[in-house]
């Protein structure tokens, strides 16, 4: 059985699970935890330098990376008509098109997010697996150095706030209009654009605990209150895709 090395709460980790569950792929999730695991993902994927992040599925095959790359795995591999999977051959290229501005706005929203993240105690503790937590200010500490970690890995001076904040509008106007008298992006139908922008507006307002399982301290600074009261039709959208095309039973643990 495939392998899927993850991060529970990545908006990245959450469009491959989907992806491979609306696909009915079967595989194993495995956790992931930033810093401390790089080292054995390396070895796994024999790659001493040069860029690595999870989701990865690791297959009979070999190693997929990336959501994108893991749902164009899950469409030939599954067992469902091409036509009628979330990557239907006649609108590939307008999905990869809604894939690129699902990867703006949560890039963006991340950017945001550790801005702030590095001095946000509370959010830190949480995001420390539950068995490390009794180490108290030990635990404090390797979080506040995994935030940091995190941060010179993705974002080298990559987005301000203002220009962050602006590449966010910008992908969130683009959904406003594409699904202004339909409820799907593209096509008229649920498609992977649907599950990569849905998965996006995790970096505006964190989908409910039924799917993604946050603490409060997270959630808060996971939350954009500006954005949110600016396009609350988005998240009501991102509610109804969930509910109609997300089994709450498919959530991984924390």
């Amino acid at each position: 059985m495939a392998e899927l090395l993850q991060l529970a709460y990545s908006p990245w980790s959450e469009r491959a699970r989907w992806a491979l569950d609306a696909e009915g792929i079967r595989y194993r999730k495995k956790a992931y935890l930033p810093m401390i695991g790089e080292p054995a993902l390396r070895v796994r994927l024999r790659r001493a330098t040069g860029p690595v992040s999870v989701p990865v599925l690791f297959t009979d095959g070999g190693a997929v990376e990336g959501s994108w790359d893991i749902a164009c795995h899950a469409a030939a591999h599954g067992g469902r008509d091409a036509d009628a999977s979330i990557l239907p051959p006649a609108l590939r290229a307008d999905i990869a098109v809604w894939q690129a501005n699902g990867e703006v706005l949560t890039a963006a929203g991340r950017s945001l997010l550790l801005l702030s993240l590095v001095g946000n105690v509370p959010a830190l503790r949480e995001s420390v697996p539950r068995p490390l937590r009794a180490l108290g200010p030990i635990a404090d500490l390797l979080a506040v150095r995994a935030a940091t970690f995190i941060r010179e890995k993705y974002e080298p001076a990559r987005f301000s706030s203002e220009s962050a904040l602006a590449g966010m509008r910008t992908a969130l106007r683009a959904l406003r209009a594409a699904i202004g008298k339909n409820e799907f992006v593209v096509g008229g139908r649920f498609t992977y654009a649907d599950i990569a922008m849905a998965t996006s507006l995790q970096v505006v307002v964190p989908v409910s605990e039924e799917h993604i399982r946050l603490g409060p301290a997270t959630r808060e600074a996971w939350t954009n209150p500006a954005l949110a009261a600016e396009f609350p039709d988005l998240i009501a959208w991102r509610d109804r895709i969930y509910a109609q095309h997300r089994s709450p039973g498919a959530r991984p643990p924390r």
